[in-house]
């Protein structure tokens, strides 16, 4: 089953960019960016379970350390 993971960047600004970077050895090298919409929410689909850190461009210095394991995360936000 794939994994998920969805939130909101806390701002009602579009065009924050979330980048999503594995930082488990055994998934290899992977980037994933994805766009907020208007409303400041954001998804990414289709993971593979392992650990990742997921970084807004709206807050550089505030990294979430996030593990998936055949599930969906939500509410992952950040905020001012």
């Amino acid at each position: 089953m794939a994994s998920s993971i969805a939130g909101n960047v806390g701002s009602k600004t579009a065009a924050i960019i979330l980048t999503l970077t594995t930082i488990d050895a055994s998934l290899g090298a992977s980037i994933q960016q994805t766009v907020s919409d208007a409303s400041g929410n954001y998804s990414f689909s289709g993971l593979i379970d392992g650990s990742y850190s997921l970084v807004a461009s709206s807050h550089p210095a505030y990294a979430q350390l996030l593990i998936l394991a055949s599930s969906t995360l939500v509410n992952i936000n950040f905020s001012a």
